[in-house]
């Protein structure tokens, strides 16, 4: 079973068991990227960050949010088969 960020980030943003995270739970350092799953800027943020999280595992983590810039019925659907491939422990990030 995944970890969840501390009690503070959670009660904060309420970050739900199957939110996506790349990283340690219990990391010093939790990054909150909110993106939309068909925005290419989104996307690149995500590549640039990978690297810090993979070089610092026990300080930093990255945690998705679902926040849709564009609402088109692909967006909505591409969203909703990242969270399935989460609780999957497939990975989006």
């Amino acid at each position: 079973t995944k970890k969840q960020p501390t009690a503070q980030y959670s009660q904060l943003l309420q970050i739900m068991p199957n939110t996506p995270m790349l990283g340690n739970a219990n990391a010093v350092h939790h990054i909150i990227l909110f993106g939309d799953t068909n925005c290419i800027a989104c996307n690149n943020q995500i590549q640039m960050l990978q690297p810090l999280i993979q070089t610092n595992p026990n300080n930093v983590s990255m945690i998705w949010e679902s926040a849709p810039i564009s609402f088109p019925e692909s967006t909505v659907l591409a969203t909703k088969y990242a969270y399935c491939a989460n609780q999957q422990n497939i990975s989006i990030l």
